[in-house]
């Protein structure tokens, strides 16, 4: 099983790429939705929902702002 703050960045960096391309493509709809990520990430490990919207929020963050410095 994957530790916590892995799967919080995999599923960041998965999510950031979706509000990357909701940005230029207004049409595109994101399949992952926040919440039930974070949820989900919260019951398999055992941590508070809030803090694991918490985390990862700063990890899309964290990364959209990583992708638009590389465009």
């Amino acid at each position: 099983m994957k530790n916590y703050e892995k799967q919080i960045e995999e599923f960041g960096k998965e999510i950031a790429d979706e509000v990357v391309k909701k940005m230029s493509d207004p049409k595109f709809t994101p399949y992952l939705e926040r919440y039930k990520v974070a949820s989900s990430i919260s019951r398999i490990h055992d941590v508070e929902i809030m803090v694991a919207m918490e985390d990862l929020e700063k990890s899309i963050s964290r990364n959209v702002k990583r992708i638009l410095e590389n465009n």
